[in-house]
């Protein structure tokens, strides 16, 4: 008895630590971050040495490993990456008339939450296919508006923040059912700006805007359903934070907003976070939005003042600046997202357009054309957006003076099709 799959062209896995893939099954096979195949034998992963790497080719993205959502019965597997094609705006269902400042995919894409500051605070849709339903709001609601939200890595928890007490609300998901959770024992002191995860789910990070008795910062450690908070950094931000986002193996996380230097880059070791030296070029002002490429290799930077783009490579603990796309943003921007191959990246543009979207080459982003069906005339200020998880639509939260503030653009519809990449087949061990 064996098991084996193969990869179509177009087709990427997220690269991770395979030891931190949750519940593996006997005979399961991943590609861990040295591109090394794996199987899981005996209750341990075993690297097959003498199976080829798999790396980026001319005909076949490189291989990594995405997680899946495991809150339901689903198994990691290989994600569709779309190609871009000429976006398509989706009619959404009308939205409560409200700024919104956040949104977050579920990790199937079956779910979309998005923040508010008027009741209910909290909206959350279903997706199928292209139409989004809104769901019935949890028993219990956040106490007032929310800033921020963030699924976890397998779809099973929505954590939100907000303005009022006790500032962060932790949903466990079943089904369509979002159940609130028992407040963690430490809370934050004050309005949580932003949250995000770690790509393992074991860590939640929460940025707020007091800087006594904790720094703007709270990260907590997860354990089942409870929430533990942990040391403050030694290094912490000395302004208010805005933004942040963790490396694709939970490795660094990096976090921007007002602070004196704009960027901090945390390296992560067990439960100790050490900041790195900065870049030695930092982002010419306040930082709103940050994204890591989905291989960990690239760092966007979202700012105010010109380039209003910032774009670092990292090689071990240095990040380099590369030079500046020639077609930049042209006012302040503040929300930057990588699609999940890679290959895009999208900016947000305080002048006409909005957004811009990057295709990379290398370290070359080239700017593509405008969107056919832009956002409504209404005065919308882009705030946050976010590719989905598979690449197929790209949601935008606004601050907008009209009845529009949530978009949704189908980027592609289809699955590009190529020569099959065969894997090797991998024999379960005594059988």
């Amino acid at each position: 008895m064996s098991k084996s799959f193969k990869a179509k062209n177009g087709f990427t896995l997220i690269p991770q630590d395979v030891s931190l893939i949750p519940s593996p099954s006997e005979g399961d096979i991943a590609v861990d971050l040295s591109g090394i195949l794996n199987v899981y034998s005996s209750g341990v992963w075993v690297q097959k040495v003498g199976a080829p790497a798999y790396t980026q080719t001319a005909t076949a993205n490189s291989s990594s490993f995405n997680y899946g959502d495991f809150s339901t019965d689903s198994k990691a597997g290989i994600v569709p990456q779309f190609p871009w094609s000429s976006p398509v705006r989706l009619n959404m269902p009308t939205a409560t008339a409200a700024r919104n400042y956040k949104i977050s995919w579920s990790a199937n894409d079956e779910f979309l939450a998005t923040t508010t500051t008027a009741s209910p605070y909290l909206e959350i849709y279903q997706r199928s296919g292209t139409t989004f339903t809104k769901l019935a709001n949890p028993a219990i609601l956040p106490t007032g508006t929310t800033y921020g939200c963030s699924f976890s890595p397998n779809g099973e928890f929505l954590a939100v923040g907000h303005a009022t007490t006790p500032f962060l609300t932790i949903y466990q998901r079943s089904g369509t059912t979002f159940t609130k959770l028992a407040n963690p024992a430490s809370l934050p002191p004050a309005t949580i700006l932003f949250m995000s995860w770690s790509p393992n789910g074991e860590f939640l990070l929460a940025t707020h805007n007091a800087n006594s008795p904790t720094i703007y910062l709270n990260i907590y450690q997860r354990s089942g359903t409870t929430f533990t908070k942990l040391a403050n950094p030694s290094s912490v931000p000395d302004n208010l934070p805005y933004d942040s986002s963790w490396s694709p193996d939970g490795r660094f996380l990096a976090i921007v907003g007002n602070m004196t230097t704009r960027l901090l880059i945390y390296e992560r070791s067990g439960t100790t976070f050490t900041k790195i030296a900065d870049p030695s070029i930092l982002p010419t002002g306040v930082g709103w939005g940050v994204s890591w490429s989905p291989d960990g290799e690239f760092l966007a930077v979202a700012h105010i003042n010109s380039p209003f783009l910032t774009i670092y490579q990292r090689s071990g603990t240095t990040f380099t600046k590369l030079a500046n796309p020639a077609s930049l943003p042209t006012l302040n921007s503040y929300s930057c997202s990588w699609s999940p191959n890679g290959k895009f990246l999208a900016v947000s543009d305080g002048g006409g357009t909005l957004i811009n979207v990057y295709e990379r080459s290398g370290t070359t982003f080239t700017k593509l054309p405008d969107f056919t069906t832009p956002i409504s005339n209404d005065n919308s200020f882009v705030r946050y957006f976010s590719f989905s998880n598979k690449g197929e639509f790209l949601a935008i939260a606004t601050i907008s003076s009209g009845s529009n503030t949530i978009y949704v653009y189908q980027t592609s519809s289809e699955i590009p099709e190529g020569s099959a990449l065969s894997l090797p087949k991998i024999t379960r061990a005594g059988v």
